[in-house]
């Protein structure tokens, strides 16, 4: 059985999508998509577990991501990707291309694409635990972040609160 719910954050409402055992989906919506989403009453455990976190991040904790069980849903490339990304601490980046030069190695190949760890972003469904805001561009620049028109303030916005912007 699937359950949902939503939580509020500084940036919008955040769904929340669940399993008896992980959580499986945490994405940002606008308001009127999240309009017959549940927002009250008793939650499955996983969903309760991650709302705790949720919280607790956005009030400025860094919490544990390891506290939320999680099943990564997605090609073997995408979650290997995404287990990289899962790795990269509070106030740190990745590059796109950094990444790649990862998995490159551990494949034991000469290169891998950039745009190909980009194009697994992408299909990232659990925002903030999958920290996918802490990967950038090679030159440091915000590249690529959601489809929420504003997406890239966002990714800026998170990378404030994590003290790893500070304009």
């Amino acid at each position: 059985m699937y359950y949902e719910t939503l939580t509020e954050t500084p940036y919008g409402p955040l769904h929340l999508t669940a399993d008896d055992e992980a959580l499986i989906e945490a994405r940002f919506l606008d308001e009127t998509a999240a309009v017959n989403i549940r927002r009250e009453g008793e939650l499955a455990a996983p969903l309760s577990i991650a709302v705790d976190w949720y919280r607790r991040y956005f009030d400025g904790e860094m919490p544990d991501p390891a506290e939320v069980p999680v099943r990564i849903e997605g090609t073997p490339f995408q979650k290997e990707v995404w287990n990289i990304v899962r790795e990269i601490p509070y106030g740190e980046v990745l590059s796109y291309g950094e990444i790649a030069r990862i998995i490159a190695a551990r494949r034991g190949i000469p290169r891998m694409a950039a745009q190909a760890v980009g194009g697994a972003m992408k299909a990232n469904h659990i925002f903030i635990l999958i920290p996918c805001h802490r990967v950038i561009g090679a030159d440091g620049s915000m590249v690529g972040y959601g489809t929420r028109e504003d997406s890239l303030e966002l990714k800026r916005a998170l990378l404030r609160a994590e003290g790893i912007l500070w304009t």
